[in-house]
């Protein structure tokens, strides 16, 4: 989980969100995702990740962030996300990539697939919280851009 990941999962935390989850290829980025508030962490790289996500949430995740723009990770998270669930688009691919989902499965699961531009912010209203979630040490985004590196 790089900087962006980390830090949807700390807004997902300030959110309120009771259960966190998550996923990277590499493990030895867990500690600090779980220190910044990740519930679980599961390596994208099993084959029974679908299965163990709809296991521990019963049926699917109500939100699933797909930050990193890789094509297994997007079909992964739409995957998980349950009926009537949402599915953020954060990551970008290349501008000529295309993704393919199964539309009746789409439709009949009431899914949907939304795009977030820079965290869909508005800096007026948003950029006074953030500066406040730092001050609390609710938004630790330096430790988590760190991580980037």
């Amino acid at each position: 989980m790089g900087g962006v990941g980390l830090n949807a999962v700390m807004a997902a935390r300030i959110s309120g969100a009771s259960e966190i989850i998550g996923i990277d290829i590499l493990d030895s980025k867990f500690p600090l995702a779980k220190e910044l508030g990740c519930t679980r962490t599961l390596s994208a790289l099993d084959p029974k990740l679908v299965e163990t996500i709809k296991d521990l949430t019963q049926g699917g995740v109500d939100f699933a962030f797909e930050v990193s723009g890789n094509k297994a990770a997007m079909a992964s998270a739409n995957a998980i996300t349950r009926k009537g669930g949402d599915v953020i688009c954060v990551g970008l691919g290349a501008s000529t990539d295309m993704y393919q989902y199964a539309h009746a499965e789409l439709v009949g699961q009431e899914k949907s697939f939304r795009g977030s531009f820079m965290g869909s912010g508005v800096a007026e209203r948003d950029l006074p919280r953030y500066l406040k979630f730092y001050q609390e040490g609710k938004m630790r985004w330096w430790t988590a851009c760190r991580a980037a590196r």
